[in-house]
């Protein structure tokens, strides 16, 4: 896929800002689409937000997400490796995915297999 950087936006398909407008609109509607017909809510949703370790993981691969992405707006801080936490992100996903097919007695009740 070409993409270009236009006016400061990263463009796919090689067009203008309206295309990567009318693109993020249809992924957001199919989004809003799959949330509002077809995915539900587990009964026990507020203690798995609370209690399990795929949540906190990924909250935390999200927090190295935006230090990634703030590191150019800090210069006292370019003594990091490039891709540092890129790679500790893709670590860190990595264990919340893992982290997700495990048992926890906090949640599932204490049962476990």
């Amino acid at each position: 896929m070409n993409t270009a950087f236009v006016d400061g936006f990263l463009v796919p398909f090689g067009g203008s800002p309206l295309n990567a407008s009318i693109a993020i609109s249809v992924i957001a509607s199919v989004f809003a689409w799959l949330i509002f017909t077809r995915l539900r809510l587990v009964p026990n949703w507020r203690d798995v937000l609370k209690y399990a370790w795929s949540v906190k993981l990924i909250l935390v691969a999200c927090a190295l997400s935006a230090i990634e992405a703030a590191l150019p707006f800090v210069p006292e801080l370019y003594m990091v490796p490039r891709g540092l936490f890129a790679l500790l992100t893709l670590a860190i996903a990595f264990a919340a995915l893992f982290a997700r097919f495990v048992a926890q007695r906090s949640i599932s009740g204490g049962k476990q297999q």
